[in-house]
């Protein structure tokens, strides 16, 4: 005889107890300060996690976050959660925003979780807890990764908020909203209903009123099949990143001023998505948190590997520039503009502005001569031709360098290393024949000091470089 299948409905309790099993959420004899806004999910959250506490031997206490921005109904939120506090005998704590917060202006959403969490973090720190208790659920879930989906966000984006990131966990993500609501009422739990979620003004309480209805017109189980979805990009996310990780480290070099640079050679060869995670670990070492990278700037940065890109840079945000030198990919600050062609005449002795730094101009006799560093160089006075000039870079400028005859500027600055985005802010000295000296980087093979020298002219040049990594 065959049993008929039956499917048991995982309670609440088993839910959350099952996720600080397998995902090792609490470790044991760990202090919990639980997150509670006195609505339903947190509510609903300290109640399950009280009842397991014992079980899995940690410890519990509360912190409240008055953004005062609702005025009564905020102070009530606030006794609200105090008194379920102390009727389970738990220490509380309440942090406040300042009501100047929002005279500010900006993303009020965006800068409320930033300050929400600053004083969760300065509570749990107060009260010794190591870990912080968030109430998100299985549709919260669901509407980040809608709200980040029609954003266009990669696979860090889609894959949704993590379970235990640093010293958040969020014990119920694997619970919809409407088992809170069950739970809730069938153990006469309280909790106070904010009206402003349901303002269809904010996008998020747009996606959750009008978008997830019309998902579970397809799907009465829209939510859970989200999260499934966003679940498997996380897993697959994370291996990519693993392998990212690896190949970076390899790769990873420090450069002269301690800012880091990679390898490039051959990344060329390894899957698009490797590629881009490999350029935004690289990122995140350079700036971390940086944001606004879109996808137009990580195809472009995929494209900088392509063989004859070797002057290509991407602008950052922050005022950063990426940008490939031969095989190696580095970062530096934007230069400051530069005009695009300037030439400054040297009348004699003194001090010579130019764009991008200064120059010291002197006329020594052979007694005062030293040799020359990449700072300063010296000349031969009397075989120079003409006037002297200080001026920008030309297509086709040709230089004379010892034993090697005429190159051109643009391969002896390659040669050098001097960064792609830093090249067309080379000064030039030159007489009314021949480039002389490329400040700071390669002087020319003319006007050498000899035996028969008498006077040498001394130029001494001082860069307002920006910061090169």
């Amino acid at each position: 005889m065959r049993w008929p299948f039956v499917c048991r409905k995982q309670t609440m309790l088993s839910k959350v107890r099952k996720a600080i099993l397998e995902h090792k959420l609490i470790p044991r004899g760990a202090r919990l300060l639980v997150a509670v806004s006195g609505g339903v999910d947190s509510m609903v959250m300290l109640h399950l996690l009280h009842l397991l506490a014992a079980e899995f031997n940690f410890e519990l206490c509360v912190g409240h976050v008055n953004h005062n921005m609702r005025g009564e109904e905020a102070r009530l939120d606030a006794e609200s959660v105090r008194a379920a506090a102390a009727n389970l005998n738990l220490d509380f704590r309440l942090g406040e925003i300042p009501p100047s917060e929002w005279i500010k202006g900006g993303n009020r959403q965006e800068r409320a979780r930033e300050l929400r969490f600053e004083l969760l973090r300065n509570m749990a720190c107060e009260l010794s807890a190591c870990l912080i208790a968030t109430a998100h659920n299985a549709d919260d879930q669901a509407e980040t990764f809608i709200d980040r989906l029609l954003r266009g966000s990669g696979p860090h984006g889609l894959s949704g908020m993590a379970r235990h990131n640093g010293d958040i966990v969020r014990p119920l993500l694997d619970c919809t909203r409407a088992e809170i609501v069950e739970y809730a009422q069938s153990h006469g739990i309280c909790w106070r209903e904010d009206r402003s979620n349901a303002d269809h003004k904010y996008r998020r309480s747009r996606i959750r009123h009008e978008i997830m209805p019309l998902l579970h017109l397809f799907n009465p189980q829209a939510s859970e099949a989200i999260c499934n979805a966003a679940e498997s990009i996380r897993l697959q996310s994370e291996a990519i990143d693993q392998w990212a990780d690896r190949e970076f480290c390899s790769r990873r070099r420090m450069t002269g001023n301690g800012r880091p640079a990679f390898e490039s050679r051959g990344l060329e060869f390894l899957p698009e998505a490797v590629i881009t995670a490999v350029f935004q670990r690289y990122l995140s070492e350079i700036v971390p948190g940086l944001r606004g990278i879109g996808r137009a700037q990580l195809l472009a940065m995929n494209r900088m590997l392509e063989g004859d890109k070797t002057d290509m840079q991407i602008s950052l945000p922050g005022g950063l520039l990426l940008f490939r030198d031969g095989s190696e990919i580095r970062t530096g600050e934007k230069a400051a503009e530069l005009p695009e062609e300037f030439e400054i005449c040297i009348n004699g002795e003194g001090t010579y502005a130019v764009p991008g730094g200064t120059f010291e101009v002197r006329i020594l006799s052979k007694a005062g001569y030293c040799m020359e560093g990449a700072e300063t160089a010296f000349f031969d006075l009397d075989k120079l031709s003409g006037h002297l000039i200080l001026r920008s870079r030309k297509a086709g400028d040709l230089i004379a360098l010892p034993n090697l005859g005429h190159c051109r500027v643009s391969k002896v600055l390659s040669d050098r290393h001097v960064p792609v985005h830093e090249r067309r802010r080379t000064i030039i000295l030159a007489d009314s024949e021949n480039i002389l000296w490329l400040a700071g980087i390669r002087r020319s093979a003319h006007a050498y000091i000899d035996d028969k020298t008498d006077k040498i002219l001394q130029v001494a040049y001082k860069a307002d470089s920006p910061d090169i990594g």
